[in-house]
């Protein structure tokens, strides 16, 4: 963070000024004296080695911050409330989940939404359930996202299925 206060106190400044302007003397001598080629190579060298002064100390600045925000972000591995996979990575894994499980579309995509929230589908009691299907099927697109490529076929989501135990659902 002294690079910050460099900038900001002006340090460097009228070191970078004083270069800059030997650099641009130095080369505007040679294009006048010397009738050289402002596309020479010597002659953008001498007009790239000119610095500005905001552009470098934000590249420096930058560099620096970057290196302070990996550090925390380092730290912050372990932390709950930080993401660690991607989006995609999630909904790679949300798939594979899906794949693996029994039932309708539905059901499959009941199961994968509580695994997503947290919840434990195997400990829904049947009225749960029932509550959880009506909260499900409200939302508009659903119908759609399961069905796929169907081509008109009804995915039905009250149809018999084997539950766990007492808790046999609808």
């Amino acid at each position: 963070m002294i690079d910050a206060e460099i900038y900001v106190d002006r340090n460097a400044k009228s070191a970078i000024q004083s270069m800059n302007s030997y650099l641009e003397s130095l080369r505007t001598s040679l294009l006048e004296e010397a009738d050289a080629d402002p596309e020479d190579l010597w002659m953008r060298t001498l007009k790239a080695g000119q610095i500005d002064e905001d552009e470098y100390f934000g590249h420096v600045i930058n560099t620096d911050m970057m290196e302070i925000l990996r550090s925390i972000r380092e730290e912050q591995k372990t932390d709950k409330t930080t993401v660690d996979t991607t989006v995609a990575a999630e909904m790679e894994k949300a798939v594979q989940e899906a794949k693996n499980l029994h039932g309708t579309p539905k059901e499959k995509a009941i199961k994968v939404l509580c695994s997503r929230l947290g919840i434990q589908y195997e400990n829904f009691t049947d009225e749960e359930f029932a509550h959880f299907i009506k909260v499900f099927e409200s939302a508009k697109n659903l119908n759609l996202l399961l069905k796929g490529n169907q081509r008109g076929k009804s995915v039905g989501f009250h149809s018999k299925r084997k539950g766990r135990g007492k808790n046999k659902r609808l």
